[in-house]
């Protein structure tokens, strides 16, 4: 997850040469991970504040999620997110290429690409009932911990 969160930092980016958060202010966009049951959502509030949120259903049904929440600004095709809150220790802010065409394609560091749809609606975080923690990248296993500054 934390691969994918470096990557999505980059993903969009058509404004101009100076930093904005323009064109994905306002903005909410899903990728479903449908090998993992995971629905992974990216917030780009009005004011410049970013929530990412990974929301898993295992195997027993029961559901886990993975937040990290902090700010971005766009120049050019450069999506930045510096990270201030996470469940997951592990994460970090960073930059990644991207381009907006009725899709959001985030390009990652490794050389593949995310495709995400806008959703209508801002998600929000994820329910208070929901356990949060941090989702290994390889093995899925997961790691129960509170959101904390990082």
């Amino acid at each position: 997850m934390r691969l994918l969160l470096i990557i999505l930092a980059c993903v969009l980016g058509c404004g101009g040469s100076s930093d904005s958060i323009y064109p994905l202010a306002g903005t909410a966009w899903i990728q479903r991970l449908g090998d993992r049951k995971c629905d992974h959502q990216l917030t780009f509030s009005e004011d410049g504040q970013y929530l990412e949120a990974w929301i898993c259903i295992l195997g027993d049904y029961s559901e886990i999620a993975e937040v990290n929440k902090g700010t971005y600004h766009i120049n050019g095709h450069t999506l930045t997110v510096d990270l201030d809150q996470s469940t997951c220790s592990t994460d970090a802010s960073g930059s990644v290429d991207f381009s907006l065409n009725g899709e959001l394609h985030i390009f990652t560091s490794a050389g593949g690409t995310l495709l995400l749809n806008q959703l209508i609606f801002p998600p929000g975080e994820p329910a208070a009932e929901i356990p949060t923690g941090c989702l290994d990248d390889d093995s899925f296993a997961f790691t129960p911990m509170a959101i904390h500054a990082i």
